[in-house]
Formats: C-alpha cells, sequence, structure tokens
C-alpha cells in the first residue's frame, strides 16, 4: 500500500487532491464509501510526502481540498433536495440512500431539534445523504444549511487529516503488525463474522416473534369485534321478538 501510494504521488502531486477530491464528491453522490476513510488516506498520503521529502502534497492544501470536496457533495444533495422535491426518493441514485426508516427518523430530529440536525448529521454517518436531502426538500434556507454543515465540516474534516498525518508512523506500525499476524488477522474476521451472523439470526427470530404476538392481537381483536357483533345481533332480534310479542298482545 505505501510503495503505491508513493509511487501515485511521485508521478503527479497533483493527482492526490483531484482524487481525494473526486472520491468524496461521489460519497456525497452515493457511492458506499465512508468520507472518513478518503480523509484518513489524504492525511496518509502527506506523511508518505513529508517522510519523502517531496514537498507535495501539503498539509494545508489537503485540508482546503478535503472541505471543499466533503461541502461538495453537501450542497449537491441539498440542491437536489430542493429541485426534486418528495420525488428525491424515487430518483437514483439518491434512492439508494434512503429509506422509510431513515426518513423518519430524519424528520423527528428536524422536528425536534430543527437546524442543528444538519449540523449534527455530519457525525452520524447512516443519516448524513437524508438529512442533507430532506433539508433541501423542507426548503431549508440555504445559508442556514451550509453554516450548520460547514462547522460540523471545520470540526471533522481537519480532525481526520490531521489524525492520520500526526499518526502516519502508527499506521505503518500497523500495517507491519498485520503483515506478521496474517493468522490472527483472520481468526479476528473469523469471530466477527460469527457475531455478524448470530445479530442477524437474533433479529429474525425478534421480528418473528414480533410478528406472530401482531398476528395474534389481531386475531383477539376480531375475536372480539365478532363476539360484539354477536351480541348485537341477539340484542337486535330479542328486540323483535319482545315488539312482536307486543304487537299481539295488542
Amino acid at each position: 500500500m505505501e510503495a503505491d501510494l508513493l509511487q501515485f504521488i511521485q508521478t503527479n502531486p497533483s493527482y492526490a487532491y483531484i482524487c481525494v477530491f473526486g472520491v468524496l464528491l461521489l460519497c456525497g453522490l452515493g457511492l458506499p464509501m465512508p468520507e472518513d476513510i478518503v480523509l484518513v488516506t489524504g492525511g496518509y498520503m502527506v506523511y508518505l510526502a513529508d517522510k519523502q521529502h517531496l514537498g507535495a502534497p501539503t498539509l494545508t492544501l489537503m485540508l482546503i481540498v478535503g472541505l471543499v470536496g466533503v461541502l461538495s457533495g453537501d450542497i449537491t444533495l441539498f440542491f437536489a433536495g430542493r429541485k426534486l422535491g418528495p420525488r428525491v426518493t424515487r430518483v437514483w441514485p439518491f434512492r439508494l440512500m434512503i429509506t422509510p426508516r431513515r426518513m423518519q427518523r430524519v424528520q423527528y430530529f428536524f422536528d425536534r431539534y430543527g437546524a442543528t440536525t444538519a449540523f449534527f448529521a455530519r457525525f452520524a454517518a447512516g443519516l448524513r445523504a437524508p438529512t442533507y436531502l430532506l433539508a433541501g426538500t423542507a426548503g431549508m434556507r440555504f445559508r442556514t444549511f451550509i453554516l450548520a454543515d460547514g462547522s460540523a465540516a471545520l470540526l471533522s474534516v481537519p480532525a481526520w487529516i490531521l489524525l492520520a498525518w500526526h499518526f502516519g508512523a502508527e499506521i505503518d506500525r500497523v500495517k507491519n503488525w498485520m503483515a506478521q499476524s496474517k493468522w490472527a488477522i483472520v481468526l479476528i474476521l473469523a469471530l466477527l463474522f460469527i457475531y455478524v451472523i448470530y445479530r442477524v439470526i437474533r433479529a429474525r427470530r425478534r421480528r418473528s416473534k414480533e410478528a406472530a404476538r401482531h398476528m395474534r392481537d389481531l386475531a383477539t381483536d376480531h375475536s372480539a369485534t365478532d363476539h360484539s357483533a354477536t351480541d348485537h345481533s341477539a340484542t337486535d332480534h330479542s328486540a323483535t321478538d319482545h315488539s312482536a310479542t307486543d304487537h299481539s298482545a295488542t
């Protein structure tokens, strides 16, 4: 990995900036890759450049590129929501980012916390895209949106890049450990896989129990309704018989 990145930035240092900006923009448009990984990679490339005394990419410019790339993706989502309105949930690729459950959560946060939701969404990866789309759909003022989102980006973007740049040597040590501990990594991945399967099976069982409980409740309600209808019919029949008896007596 290190050799490939070195060759990449030695070929043309500007490629590092273009790559980071482009991938961050694509992340904003639905690329299934966390922005944090891209920012960490950018910071690590700066560390490698400093380590080899290449002079570029520089930390300052990488911070600017990372910030502009992140905000470009967010702004694109915001104006897509404003332009498309509620139809955004049916338009590719935005429909891939939005699920009914996520939209309900985002709507709840907007109703309760208002514009600050756009600030905190920056730190919740699964809610970023739905939040920015809904902000545009709901007609939030762009100035309010960019103030909230930009403030959060000014905290998160430099944090990831600076961490990767400052602790680049630690990343090297981790890579060396991984190269010498392949079987340990395989064991960790196997345990993680077993844990994920366990959680999936447990979630399915819970949903099955909830579905069965729901069906029992429906059956109980239906039975109670039928019983009430039967009692009502019997009452009406009794009243009819009583009326007939009174008429006969008359």
